[in-house]
């Protein structure tokens, strides 16, 4: 059990743990159980049970929270490249207490300069990801455009596009698995565009109104409390919706089993644009039902961003550690980016 706790567990003994997690919660804290939940590329995840000795019933704190702490950068640089956990505790303390978006509350933040940090945080309990035959893609994208129109003029955000694609690519460039993985795909046009995307990526004219994005917003970190709750910030900048649109299309027909895939992808594609512009109220106004101008410039912008969104499971299938499953995943989001931006490219033509 202890290799599976997250990197801040392991690195406290079990009496000490419960002193940690007291300091930081500001009251006399017991760990009765840890519950490792998952061990990823930029954090590790655990639930802990918990309990306040002494108390009188009346306290505020759950039963249960989350602790998401950092991993070893030696093992997985990703984090570290992207400065996730900083950009995430910044998230958490100085953008998410003005946004009216449904994400989780932070306990506490357990920032070190060496050694494992750590986040404390809502545990949203047995709540499932949306799925497909349960909430349709709309609802996710009603999320989505909400995310998109916050007003960002008053937020103190301090990472932008540029810094992701400069990570992005500072990574890639010298990734030489995820260059071989490149050098096997078929040619076409989307190859060529994956490569152009890492060497020329200055936003397109419909890109220049930038808002709040996720840049992982996918089915995994849309969880279901409070209508649809938006976790994992440690990739948001403000950027183009277009590439929250195009990734989060090209993983959600990864993430569909075959018999839900749509008959018509050009007509699944349209029609989510055109509900997505529908409900999005901060940078264009477009008719409801209808295919305006506004969604055929957007896919013309998603078809620009997708292939540099490529590159993040292109990425992913080059390290060693990844599981099967997750293997499987990207492979398949990979394949639906391939298609995605025919579709895209049809559209925006």
């Amino acid at each position: 059990m202890a290799s599976k706790l997250t990197s801040k567990l392991k690195h406290l003994s079990p009496g000490s743990r419960d002193r940690w997690l007291s300091d930081l919660l500001a009251v006399p804290i017991k760990i009765d159980r840890i519950e490792p939940i998952l061990t990823g590329h930029i954090a590790d995840v655990s639930r802990l049970h918990i309990s306040e000795p002494g108390s009188t019933g009346t306290s505020t704190l759950p039963s249960t929270v989350i602790v998401k702490s950092t991993v070893d950068p030696l093992i997985n640089p990703l984090g570290q490249t992207f400065d996730s956990f900083a950009r995430e505790a910044h998230f958490y303390t100085a953008i998410a207490p003005k946004l009216s978006l449904s994400v989780p509350h932070c306990w506490a933040i357990d920032q070190q300069i060496t050694g494992p940090s750590a986040l404390i945080i809502e545990d949203l309990g047995t709540a499932t990801a949306f799925e497909h035959h349960v909430c349709p893609v709309e609802n996710a994208l009603e999320c989505l455009s909400g995310l998109h129109s916050v007003e960002i003029k008053s937020l103190a955000i301090n990472q932008d596009i540029d810094s992701n694609i400069s990570s992005l690519k500072s990574i890639c460039k010298n990734n030489s698995p995820a260059f071989a993985l490149y050098n096997d795909m078929n040619p076409s046009r989307f190859k060529t565009a994956v490569l152009d995307a890492l060497q020329d990526t200055d936003p397109s004219p419909t890109d220049s109104t930038h808002c709040l994005i996720h840049c992982d917003f996918r089915w995994d970190n849309l969880l279901a409390p409070r209508g649809g709750t938006i976790i994992d910030w440690g990739d948001y900048c403000t950027g183009p919706r277009a590439y929250d649109l195009a990734y989060f299309l090209a993983t959600s027909l990864a993430s569909m089993p075959s018999s839900q895939h749509p008959e018509d992808l050009d007509e699944w594609v349209l029609r989510a644009l055109t509900h997505y512009e529908a409900t999005s109220n901060n940078l264009r106004d477009t008719q409801s039902g209808q295919a305006g101008s506004s969604s055929l410039d957007l896919a013309a912008s998603m078809a620009r961003w997708l292939p540099l969104a490529a590159w993040t499971p292109l990425t992913l299938l080059a390290t060693k550690d990844l599981s099967i499953s997750g293997r499987n995943y990207w492979r398949a989001v990979l394949a639906a980016c391939h298609r995605l931006f025919d579709v895209l490219a049809h559209l925006s033509h």
